[in-house]
């Protein structure tokens, strides 16, 4: 599938901190990765093991339709790339 990295956590803002913002790198493939954040309340997620938690739970719907978009897409370049002979040979395999 996809590999998922922590990129960001951070009390936000600065100087006077009210959430923690965690950001997450995903990379699709070699060539496709993306990036998406959110946050949560400081007062709802105690400390930053938390924080990604909950993060990753409010994230977890749009980063598996982002994965699969871009898998799609693949999909579909890797077909406009193959000769009607390389479909047909798919075909009968399937």
């Amino acid at each position: 599938m996809a590999d998922i990295y922590v990129a960001r956590v951070e009390e936000y803002p600065k100087d006077n901190p009210e959430s923690y913002v965690v950001g997450f790198n995903v990379k699709v493939s070699e060539d496709k990765s993306f990036y998406i954040e959110d946050s949560v309340p400081l007062n709802e997620a105690f400390d930053s093991l938390k924080a990604i938690d909950m993060v990753y739970s409010k994230c977890e719907t749009r980063i598996k339709e982002k994965i699969l978009s871009m898998s799609q897409e693949a999909i579909k370049v890797l077909y406009k790339t193959l000769s009607d002979k390389d479909l047909a040979t798919i075909k009968e395999v399937e």
